[in-house]
């Protein structure tokens, strides 16, 4: 069962994201972890945020969603933790891959939904434009909508980079308790360090599944392929058929403004798939722009959309994170 959960716990970090430009909702690790009716295994146990997580993506049609998951600091040493789940919360507050306040996780969430417009994913009634209350169904968690009221999103703060003076970079500051941009794991001033370059979420779908999302900004270009010595990879994801297709480093992805261009750099080509169904066929340095509602075909089955896209061979998101975990976290409810 350890191995079972520590495979689990290995799923929910790769779809743990503090760039709000790829996430799909907000969430509280502490409520989650804590919400025992979910499936009836310990009263307190990291593996249940990775239900949730499922949840969200079958909810978005989106296997490859991340959250942003904040998390209250004195939750990495808590007692009520085995020793293993505290050494992956503390792994995933060191890498940045979730945010760490340093009290009053549910206050940080609203602030969090004022600043990017993003949904947050708990039962309690929150002044936010929308939950998604995670709650017991047939076959696992689902989650249910809870409109609310909340002016619009305050998205002034997330076009400048953000710097803590322990030399980490912040994403989204906080600024609660003095108007002023802090850090909100050690509640101190953050130094402004320019404008944040604008970026565009991607999505990898390989068999008509989401596979993964990735971050295109204007600074840089980044490159796709099989295996590209700096990028994104693919490998992992391919048949035998696809691998042998694939270049190492087959399309390099740019953006200017928001405009996104893909240039072919394969031996053997690339395609982009217009939302209307034509086709343009791409050489080695020949680019196209793609379009919000476009294609790009690498090999027959291995696509990338803007992330929220779905080709046209998507199927629905099913599996996830809760299928390598141990039958203990699969309960369904007592129906009446």
């Amino acid at each position: 069962m350890r191995f079972e959960i520590s495979k689990v716990l290995d799923a929910i970090e790769r779809r743990l994201s503090t760039d709000p430009a790829l996430v799909g909702a907000l969430v509280d690790v502490g409520e989650v972890l804590r919400a025992v009716d979910l499936d009836g295994g310990r009263p307190t146990y990291l593996p249940r945020l990775g239900a949730v997580v499922d949840a969200l993506a079958v909810k978005l049609d989106d296997a490859a969603v991340p959250v942003y998951a904040i998390a209250d600091k004195a939750l990495l040493s808590s007692l009520e933790l085995t020793s293993n789940e505290k050494m992956v919360l503390r792994r995933w507050a060191d890498d940045g891959q979730i945010e760490v306040v340093a009290s009053d996780p549910a206050r940080r969430l609203v602030e969090l939904a004022g600043i990017t417009g993003l949904p947050v994913l708990s039962r309690h009634p929150l002044p936010v434009a929308m939950t998604m209350a995670p709650v017991p169904g047939l076959g696992g968690v689902v989650l249910i909508d809870r409109p609310g009221t909340a002016g619009p999103a305050q998205t002034a703060v997330l076009s400048r980079r953000w710097r803590c003076p322990d030399g980490e970079p912040v994403g989204i500051p906080t600024l609660l308790a003095t108007g002023q941009p802090t850090c909100p794991r050690h509640g101190v001033a953050l130094a402004d360090e320019g404008p944040r370059p604008v970026s565009q979420a991607v999505t990898v779908w390989v068999g008509g599944t989401a596979r993964t999302r990735f971050a295109v900004d204007a600074l840089r270009p980044l490159v796709v392929g099989r295996s590209p010595a700096q990028g994104v990879m693919l490998g992992p994801w391919l048949d035998d058929e696809s691998l042998q297709w694939i270049s190492r480093a087959h399309v390099e992805l740019t953006l200017a403004g928001n405009l996104l261009t893909v240039t072919d750099k394969s031996t053997n080509g690339t395609v982009v798939v217009r939302a209307n169904g034509s086709r343009v066929e791409l050489s080695r340095d020949q680019s196209e722009l793609v379009g919000e509602a476009d294609t790009v075909e690498l090999h027959q089955g291995v696509e990338l959309t803007h992330a929220g896209r779905r080709p046209s061979r998507a199927v629905s998101a099913g599996g996830g994170i809760m299928a390598e975990a141990p039958t203990i976290a699969l309960r369904l409810p007592i129906r009446e």
